[in-house]
Order: structure tokens, then sequence, then C-alpha cells
């Protein structure tokens, strides 16, 4: 086998793999939605789509104040979109 064939060969498996994973994440939620504020101040995205989605499991829990929804700036999600604290990431699901 050429080094080309096992490249080919290890893209393909990788496919796979992220194909099986993509089966398995669809089973639990219907939507993800991933923001990323880099800046130093809370943000906010208008969406009106937004009903319906959650934080997280693992980030309502979390107990970074900066992730958690628990600080005064909070990621959050409401009828009007979704908010996320300076320096974080949020991730949104629905069901």
């Amino acid at each position: 086998m050429s080094l080309t064939d096992a490249n080919t060969e290890k893209n393909t498996n990788t496919e796979t793999n992220t194909n099986k994973e993509s089966e398995l994440m669809d089973q639990h939620y219907e939507q993800i939605v991933v923001l990323f504020n880099s800046s130093a101040k809370p943000q906010h995205l208008a969406y009106q789509g937004a009903q319906g989605f959650s934080l997280h499991p693992l980030q309502l829990a979390s107990s970074d104040p900066l992730t958690a929804s628990n600080g005064t700036a909070k990621n959050s999600v409401g009828a009007n979109g979704f908010s996320v604290n300076k320096f974080s990431t949020a991730v949104f699901v629905k069901k």
C-alpha cells in the first residue's frame, strides 16, 4: 500500500466515524447552535427562532461563572435570541 492509499483509507474511515457520531447526536437534539464571543462585553444575537432552545445541560451545571447561567451577564436564550457572556462559548440545544 502506498502513502497515498493509506491517506485515502484514513480519510474514508474518518468520514464514516463522523457520520456515525452525527447520527448519535441527532438522536438527542433536533438543532444545536454554538456561539463564540471573543469580546470583553456580553453579546446578544437576535434570532426569532430561538424559542425552544436551552443552554446545554453541561453548561447549565458549570461552576465557571463565565459559562454558567447563574451570573449577572450570563449565557441565556429568550424569545428574541441568544445572549453570550464575555470571552465565552455557549452551546444551545433544541430537543
